[in-house]
C-alpha cells in the first residue's frame, strides 16, 4: 500500500515537474555511469596488468649471481660469485621451506630456419623451468622433459613469436633450426601470454634449448641465473633468507651483500600491485560517489519542491490519523524510488558504454573494463545511500508539520 501511494504520487509530481524531475534522473544517471565506469576501468586496468604480472611465474624469485661488495671469512671485495648448477639443484634438499630451484644458462646465437636467420636469445634449462616460468606448450607439442636432459638432445622450445618469424604460417613442430652450427628439432612452441617484466628478452622470442645440451654446444658450464620458488606463500620471506645463507656458507659470501646475489622478487612486485589497485579503486570511487552526490542534491531539490506543494495534503494525512514516520516513509520511499530509476538507467548506459570501450583498439593494452558483480552492488547500495539522504531532510521537515497549520495552505 505504501509503496503504490509513493509510486502514484511520484508519478504526479513528475508531470507536474517534467523538466526538473528530467534533470534530476539524468544526474543521479551520469553519477551512476562515473561510479560503475569509474571502478570498471579499474578492476580492467588490474585484471590486465596482474595477468602481464602472472605471466613470469607466480611467487618466483629470479637471481642472478654478482660480485660481493663486502670483506667476509678472508675474502676481498668484488670477488665474482660463480654458481655451480649442482648446488642450485639440491638447494630444496638443504631448505624444506623451497618447493624447486632451477640454473639457467644465456647466450645470444644465431638460429636459423633455410634462409631465415635471427639472432634470439637462446637459454638452457631444466623440465623444472616449465612450472616456474609459465613456459606452457601449444596443443601438440610438448616442453624440455628429463629424458632430453639425459640424452643431451639436440631439441628446441621455441617461444611463440620466435616460431612465427622463423615458419611464418607452417606448423614447426619436428621440422629443424640451426642454432649456430648446431641443428636442432623443434619439439614445442609457448602458448601466446601476456608478460610484464622478462630479463634476456620476452619470452615470446626466447629459444629453450636442454641445459646438458647448452653446456655441450657453447662449453658453459656455470649458470647465468636461476629461479626459485618456496612451498608456500607464508614461507616465501624465509625461504628466500635461507636461499642466501646456504649459498653464503657454500660460496665464501656475507649472506646480507645483496651486491653478491642480486634477486628479483616477484611476490614483492605482486604485492606492490595489489595495494597500489587497491588504493586506485578507492579513489576511482571517491570520483564516481562525487559526481553522484550532485544528482543527490537534485533529488533533494526536487522533494523540498515537493513537500512545499503538498503540504494541505499533508495536513489532511496527520489530520485523518496518519502518524508522522506514514509521511517520514511515504516521502522517504519516493526518494528512494526516483533515486532507484536515475540508477538504473546509469547502469544500463554504463553497460552500453562499456560494451563499445572492450571493442575499442586501446582496450588490449590498457585493459577493458569490467563490471562485475561487486561493483555493481556497490553502485545499488551507494544510490540507496545517497537517496536516502537525499529524502531523508525534505521527508522529516514533512513529518515534522502542524496539522492546523498546514490545513491553512488549502485551497
Amino acid at each position: 500500500m505504501l509503496l503504490e501511494a509513493a509510486i502514484t504520487n511520484l508519478v504526479q509530481d513528475v508531470r507536474t515537474h517534467k523538466l526538473r524531475a528530467a534533470l534530476t534522473v539524468c544526474g543521479i544517471a551520469w553519477g551512476t555511469v562515473g561510479v560503475v565506469l569509474l571502478l570498471a576501468l579499474g578492476q580492467g586496468v588490474k585484471q590486465r596488468t596482474m595477468a602481464r604480472q602472472h605471466g613470469m611465474g607466480d611467487g618466483i624469485v629470479v637471481m642472478w649471481p654478482g660480485r660481493t661488495t663486502r670483506a667476509y671469512g678472508g675474502h676481498g671485495t668484488w670477488r665474482p660469485i660463480r654458481l655451480r648448477a649442482e648446488d642450485i639443484l639440491r638447494l630444496p634438499e638443504e631448505i624444506p621451506e623451497l618447493e624447486t630451484a632451477t640454473p639457467e644458462y644465456q647466450w645470444q646465437a644465431t638460429v636459423a630456419n633455410g634462409s631465415i636467420a635471427r639472432s634470439l636469445h637462446v637459454a638452457g634449462v631444466y623440465p623444472a623451468y616449465r612450472d616456474l616460468r609459465h613456459m606452457f606448450p601449444q596443443p601438440g607439442g610438448r616442453f624440455i622433459n628429463d629424458k632430453d636432459l639425459a640424452d643431451r638432445r639436440r631439441v628446441v622450445f621455441l617461444g611463440d613469436l620466435a616460431a612465427r618469424e622463423l615458419f611464418g604460417v607452417r606448423d614447426p613442430l619436428g621440422r629443424s633450426v640451426r642454432v649456430d652450427r648446431e641443428i636442432f628439432t623443434v619439439i614445442g612452441t609457448l602458448r601466446a601470454k601476456r608478460q610484464a617484466g622478462n630479463y634476456g628478452g620476452a619470452d615470446a622470442w626466447k629459444v629453450l634449448i636442454p641445459a646438458s645440451t647448452f653446456r655441450a654446444v657453447f662449453n658453459q658450464e656455470r649458470p647465468d641465473v636461476f629461479v626459485y620458488r618456496s612451498v608456500s606463500p607464508a614461507l616465501h620471506e624465509e625461504a628466500s633468507h635461507k636461499v642466501r645463507a646456504t649459498l653464503g656458507r657454500w660460496y665464501h659470501f656475507d649472506p646480507a651483500d645483496h651486491g653478491a646475489l642480486i634477486s628479483w622478487d616477484t611476490t614483492e612486485s605482486n604485492r606492490f600491485w595489489r595495494y597500489f589497485f587497491r588504493a586506485f579503486n578507492v579513489l576511482m570511487g571517491v570520483s564516481g560517489t562525487c559526481t553522484l552526490i550532485v544528482g543527490g542534491i537534485g533529488v533533494a531539490s526536487l522533494m523540498y519542491i515537493t513537500v512545499h506543494e503538498r503540504t494541505p495534503e499533508i495536513g489532511i494525512m496527520l489530520a485523518v490519523g496518519a502518524r508522522p514516520r506514514d509521511v517520514l516513509a511515504q516521502f522517504l520511499l519516493e526518494a528512494l524510488l526516483l533515486t532507484l530509476t536515475g540508477g538504473a538507467a546509469g547502469l544500463a548506459m554504463a553497460w552500453l558504454i562499456k560494451t563499445w570501450v572492450a571493442g575499442a583498439p586501446f582496450a588490449e593494452q590498457l585493459g577493458a573494463p569490467m563490471i562485475t558483480p561487486w561493483i555493481v552492488v556497490t553502485s545499488i547500495l551507494l544510490l540507496g545511500v545517497i537517496g536516502t539522504m537525499a529524502g531523508w531532510f525534505p521527508a522529516r521537515q514533512a513529518a515534522a508539520m502542524d496539522p492546523v497549520q498546514a490545513l491553512e495552505y488549502a485551497p
